[in-house]
């Protein structure tokens, strides 16, 4: 009896301890090639892999299992889950945008601040950056990279609202949504007016890239479909029991 106490005492004090690393903290690959995977465990299913050097931001969870420490990162544009293979780093790889907590350490609002990103405050009101749901980073990255690709910039307009405006459900409630307007790097200017003639047409130029990325990258969805050119969303607001759970965990947790 005592052996077998003495094996569980073992095997559970072989489990690492997670370093508890900020949000967007860079963290590079040490690894040679390092499996990702949708969970923190060895038994979860790989979703892609990573090789050293490769440079990934922190979406700050942290978890042991399976005999290592795991960190969640922004994966391309997912949140996935690494084993204990990194270090951190000030890769350029990692300098686009930065988050900050909104509020304690259950507000799963975070300020995605726009310094060294393609994105900015339409209005220049001298605090640029967009209150976001913390699971909808990642979209965030996705879009600053494809502005790169596009070479357009994202003139942010609107973000979290505590109140609806229009749709009751509105993902702006629960941080899943941007209102913007693109601005192409030679200058023009493309506001809702202009976004709308991109619908199913428009010039061969870089909002139309940029726009066409958004609509072929799942779970995005641009609101040209339903009469709204200037919004971007996740469709997470249009299943209504995870709008309600979302909404009550912003409501109960964050300063708004």
């Amino acid at each position: 009896m005592f052996a077998i106490l003495l094996m569980l005492f073992a095997s559970t004090s072989l489990e690492a301890t997670p370093t508890n690393y900020k949000l967007g903290t860079c963290l590079c690959v040490t690894g040679s090639v390092v499996n990702v995977r949708s969970g923190a465990c060895t038994s979860q299913s790989i979703i892609g892999k990573a090789y050293r050097d490769e440079c990934y931001k922190s979406l700050n969870s942290k978890l042991t299992g399976c005999g290592y420490a795991w960190y969640k990162i922004n994966f391309h544009g997912q949140g996935a889950w690494m084993a204990d293979f990194l270090e951190t780093s000030s890769s350029p790889l990692c300098a686009a945008g930065s988050v900050t907590p909104v509020g304690g350490p259950n507000c799963p609002l975070q300020k995605y601040t726009y310094l060294g990103s393609r994105f900015y405050d339409a209005y220049y009101n001298g605090d640029p950056g967009a209150n976001v749901h913390e699971d909808f980073v990642p979209l965030m990255e996705v879009m600053n990279a494809y502005a790169t690709q596009c070479g357009v910039k994202i003139a942010v307009t609107s973000h979290f609202r505590k109140n609806p405006v229009q749709a009751q459900t509105s993902c702006h409630m629960i941080g899943h949504a941007i209102d913007m307007n693109l601005l192409r790097d030679d200058g023009a200017y493309c506001n809702s007016k202009c976004l709308a003639t991109y619908y199913g047409g428009g010039p061969n130029d870089g909002i139309k890239c940029f726009l066409d990325e958004i609509q072929g990258h799942y779970p995005l969805r641009w609101g040209a479909s339903f009469n709204d050119p200037v919004h971007i969303d996740d469709r997470v607001c249009l299943t209504y029991s995870t709008w309600m759970s979302q909404r009550a965990d912003i409501l109960n947790n964050c300063p708004v």
